[in-house]
């Protein structure tokens, strides 16, 4: 037994047919000039996930993304598959009091092109401190292969959304008010 196969088990997914999925990806990426590599599933990845190396940001940290496909049962999901686009971001946010950081992050969720940012509580066991994260979700035909085209607009919008989302974070981080922050999304590079 594989240790995707009990997630999968109500799933019109498999393990094979993400990896099938991901390795063209890989030659999205590719083609993008971007590095991914895909994780299989194991006993600390529960389903197989495809890691991705993005361009830095604009402070010149590192960032990463990764996918995975939702493993919705077939009553949820007898028709479609979900992609997932997830990434942490950079920004330090320890500074930030918990219900300022909320209410940024709603102000945030108003205006994302795509999907939404959320705050994920620190995992010391990793060494991770608390972090605001992007998430979207694409959903495609079951048995199809992501359409190029729009994978790759997804990508764009995602990647979009991760420098707004950093843009007012830092600027609250830094002694802004949200307001200030938001309006540094206005303002010319």
């Amino acid at each position: 037994m594989g240790f995707s196969d009990e997630l999968l088990k109500d799933s019109s997914l498999s393990e094979e047919m993400m990896l099938e999925q991901f390795e063209r990806m890989i030659a999205y990426y590719q083609e993008m000039d971007m590095e991914a590599a895909m994780a299989p599933s194991s006993e600390n990845l529960l389903l197989p996930t495809l890691l991705v190396e993005l361009p830095d940001d604009d402070e010149g940290r590192p960032r990463f993304m990764n996918h995975s496909f939702l493993p919705l049962d077939t009553e949820d999901a007898e028709f479609s598959q979900f992609l997932q686009f997830y990434v942490e971001l950079p920004d330090p946010i320890d500074g930030i009091d918990e219900l300022t950081l909320l209410r940024t992050l709603n102000r945030i969720n108003q205006i994302m092109p795509a999907g939404h940012c959320a705050m994920v509580e620190a995992r010391p066991e990793f060494g991770l401190p608390q972090m605001v994260y992007v998430r979207h979700i694409l959903g495609y035909p079951l048995g199809d292969y992501v359409d190029q085209g729009v994978f790759c607009e997804t990508l764009f919008l995602v990647e979009m959304s991760c420098t707004l989302t950093s843009t007012v974070i830092s600027g609250v981080a830094s002694g802004l008010t949200i307001e200030e922050a938001m309006a540094k999304l206005s303002e010319p590079d």
